[in-house]
């Protein structure tokens, strides 16, 4: 408690006597030359000896408790007084220690701010006296200390009847404290105990407290102990905290498909998936309107399977609205593998993705016989999903966080395109704009071969399409296009309508071209009219008889009252000046250019 380099003023004899005495032990002496074999050895001495320690140790602790409250009076110079306070309160608990006396060490922790921890630490340890360890290090701030101890009693390693379940207390504690150290190495320790919690502490501690935690470390962690939990503090890093790490965008999405495929080795589960796809793919027999237009992924929340369906919702929803995960390596997870053919609907998403809109089309119409969100993916550019419908299905389904995916990601919104977006690493590469008409045209007749393919079985859809579209679809190579063996019934709207299109059509521009015509007219009289206010500049040529160095007799041909304007050349060094057109007064009384005149050039020198 006092160093070497420290010193504490007393009175000379009690100096004297402390220097001769270091314990009670070296203090009680009992010698008695008579008893066999040795003082220290035999029974009466050393019975003594232990009845003598005990009495001076209760004769210690009884002045050491009045001494408390009185120690200035006990020391000769006052700067000492904070050091005899700590000596009294931590001599006074070593022998509450040594003596077992529980509730006198909490009385005494409770209301001491003076007991010295390093010096009885190890003293509590070895009697397992852990609640009042722990109380002291809660009273001076040892967050380090207090859950080294707390944890080690969760874990059985160090047993005290009074600190029977610290683990709330951990908890509570790792929820308040600022120290990143502590919360990572901990909360790593609390994934085996609850996850549940210890999920709850690493999302809580976010960048805006200043702790940046080790996520990869501790997403290990997580899944290492509970799968399901590790999945979700996966979900809070890409979604919440927005983690752009390609790997953990990719480690999501392969997540969920790998959820569901696993899902399928249930043989209710894999009943229920081919149930719902045959009932949805044969919806066209409902009597129900709405149902026959009904995009799959709103009929996904119809199924009594909600906890699958809401994985399967989820994917899609990360699937188009993240630009970070690895398309290619989702792709070939879809395709290949147990999941090979099952997820038509994601699979289309991802192809979107990358462009290859051929394929995704496909799948929309011949898997799913989704003609609604095959015509919406033309209308959005390649967007499987629409906004309204995600956020409709989002709401529905409680998980607003991914259904603003991909509403975050509509026109206007500073994301991509889906083509623009289509990067191997699912990287935004531009900005997004509203989808251009040309590429509308493009993807509605992609859309149209791909119908157009299913023969007979898609005519019905194709002349929706053709009928909804005309606009934007070329006659000929509509008709190129068209099996024979199609009805003439299936084509007779959209040819008619589009015959009357082109026919209105050419009648606008031979209206637009007459009219420009005469507005033609109009603009020439009146720049006409114009000239003529402003007069002419007439230059003649040479007479063809008249050779270079003859005289020129330029009125040769006009009266008196007529001139003409002529370039005349001035003095060397002399800057000659603008020449004005100077009007020409003609027979008539009219100022412009003669009817029979010629224009030409004529330089005199």
């Amino acid at each position: 408690m006092i160093t070497a380099s420290e010193e504490l003023s007393v009175f000379a004899g009690v100096a004297d006597q402390a220097r001769a005495f270091d314990s009670i032990d070296a203090i009680i002496r009992n010698y008695h030359p008579h008893i066999k074999p040795s003082v220290e050895e035999a029974t009466p001495t050393a019975e003594l000896r232990r009845v003598l320690n005990m009495t001076a140790r209760d004769m210690l602790a009884s002045f050491l408790k009045k001494s408390r409250d009185n120690v200035p009076s006990l020391v000769v110079d006052p700067l000492d007084v904070p050091k005899v306070q700590k000596m009294v309160d931590t001599t006074l608990l070593k022998l509450y220690i040594e003596e077992n006396q529980t509730p006198q060490m909490m009385a005494l922790v409770n209301m001491s701010e003076n007991v010295v921890v390093t010096e009885v630490e190890a003293l509590l340890i070895e009697h397992h006296k852990f609640t009042v360890l722990s109380k002291l290090y809660e009273k001076k701030g040892d967050e380090s200390k207090l859950l080294e101890i707390w944890t080690k009693v969760v874990d059985g390693e160090w047993k005290d009847p009074a600190l029977a379940n610290p683990l709330p207390r951990i908890k509570d504690l790792l929820m308040e404290t600022k120290d990143r150290v502590l919360v990572q190495r901990y909360g790593i320790w609390l994934i085996r105990h609850d996850p549940e919690a210890s999920l709850k502490l690493f999302t809580a501690k976010d960048s805006k407290r200043g702790m940046k935690l080790d996520e990869n470390l501790i997403l290990r962690a997580l899944r290492a102990a509970d799968a399901e939990v590790g999945e979700r503090y996966l979900e809070h890093l890409v979604l919440v905290r927005r983690n752009p790490e390609p790997a953990l965008s990719t480690q999501l999405a392969k997540c969920y498909i790998d959820r569901l495929v696993s899902s399928l080795e249930d043989p209710e589960v894999s009943e229920m998936w081919k149930e719902a796809l045959a009932t949805y793919t044969t919806r066209g027999a409902f009597t129900d309107p709405s149902l026959a237009s009904l995009p799959f992924l709103s009929y996904l929340t119809r199924l009594t399977d909600r906890q699958h369906a809401l994985t399967r919702i989820k994917l899609a929803f990360f699937l188009q609205g993240s630009n970070n995960y690895d398309l290619e390596a989702i792709r070939n997870h879809l395709e290949d593998g147990p999941s090979k053919g099952l997820f038509p609907l994601e699979t289309a998403i991802v192809y979107g993705r990358i462009g290859n809109h051929d394929e995704a089309l496909s799948l929309l119409v011949h898997s799913l016989k989704d003609s609604t969100t095959a015509e919406a993916y033309c209308t959005l550019g390649g967007d499987v999903i629409p906004p309204k419908v995600a956020s409709a299905v989002a709401q529905q389904m409680g998980i607003e966080p991914w259904g603003q995916l991909v509403t975050a990601s509509s026109p206007g919104s500073g994301f991509g395109t889906a083509a623009a977006r289509g990067t191997t690493a699912g990287r935004s590469t531009s900005i997004r704009a509203p989808v251009s008409e040309d590429t509308k045209k493009a993807l509605i007749s992609t859309l149209m071969r791909v119908y157009m393919k299913g023969g007979n079985n898609t005519a019905h859809e194709t002349a929706q399409l053709l009928n909804a579209q005309a606009i934007n679809l070329d006659v000929v190579d509509v008709l190129d296009s068209v099996p024979s063996t199609w009805s003439l019934n299936v084509m007779s709207s959209f040819v008619s309508r589009s015959l009357r299109r082109t026919l209105h059509d050419r009648q606008e521009g031979l209206l637009i071209k007459a009219i420009a015509s005469a507005q033609n007219l109009d603009v020439s009289d009146m720049a006409h009219e114009a000239m003529r206010e402003e007069g002419a500049m007439v230059e003649e040529a040479l007479d063809s008889g008249t050779e270079a160095g003859d005289d020129l007799n330029e009125k040769q041909h006009f009266g008196e009252d007529e001139y003409i304007s002529e370039k005349i050349p001035f003095p060397e060094n002399e800057t000659p000046s603008v020449v004005q057109p100077i009007p020409i007064p003609l027979r008539d009384g009219r100022n412009g250019i003669p009817g029979s005149l010629e224009s030409s050039r004529s330089t005199l020198r």
